[in-house]
């Protein structure tokens, strides 16, 4: 009869066969080890990444907070002096009637309506600044809101002695969002008149290309130091 049992030698030796598998187990937990202490590391940056992004998104949120708080007060602030200025708008239309006649009163006149032409547009940009406003797309045409800006700013431009050139053809027609627009070019507009204390040109250039119309408004300032 057979012997069912394996008798493993007293001095130790274990056989060539058996020592191969035990390596190959060893082997196999060594690589199974190595895979588990990398995916803990991946694991580890994973969670890394995650926590500074979410510091990150938490500063976002408390900006966007902040900014929200910024904009009720602007908004707030904005719409009291926008009530003081309607009737001060009023004495100064009465007060040009009264002045017609007096060169020197009605340019001293003409400065001061420039300076509340532009903290007018100030008080607007604030009041923009708090409302979530989306274009509003509409067919128009550039020059004439061009003039109607530049018109706007004529005390303040005859003040300052700057002429004006617009070089914009009259059948140009856009699809944009007409007050959107007008605050962007008033603003650069005041931003020239700013660079020109003395006098200078003021000239407002359209293009169309390949992008669509372009719009350049260029002044004779002193331009931006290096």
């Amino acid at each position: 009869m057979p012997d069912l049992f394996s008798i493993v030698p007293s001095d130790g030796f274990v056989p060539a066969e058996g020592a191969a598998d035990m390596q190959t187990v060893l082997m196999a937990w060594h690589d199974a080890t190595a895979r588990l202490e990398q995916t803990h590391e991946a694991l580890r940056a994973e969670v890394r990444r995650l926590t500074e992004e979410l510091e990150q998104k938490n500063g976002e949120l408390a900006r966007q907070r902040r900014l929200a708080d910024l904009g009720q007060i602007a908004a707030h602030v904005a719409h009291e002096v926008r009530n003081g200025l309607v009737p001060v708008s009023l004495y100064l239309s009465l007060l040009r009637r009264r002045l017609l006649d007096d060169p020197g009163g009605f340019d001293l006149l003409r400065k001061i309506e420039s300076g509340f032409t532009t903290l007018e547009s100030t008080v607007n940009d604030l009041l923009q600044f708090h409302v979530d406003h989306n274009p509003q797309f509409r067919h128009f045409g550039l020059r004439t809101l061009v003039e109607d800006v530049l018109g706007s700013l004529m005390p303040q431009l005859a003040a300052q002695r700057v002429s004006t050139v617009i070089d914009v053809p009259e059948n140009l027609s856009i699809a944009a969002d007409r007050e959107m627009l007008r605050r962007a070019i008033l603003n650069l507009a005041l931003n020239s008149l700013d660079a020109m204390p003395s006098g200078g040109e003021l000239v407002v250039t359209s293009y169309v290309g390949p992008r669509g119309v372009e719009l350049e408004i260029a002044d004779s300032g002193c331009g931006l130091s290096d």
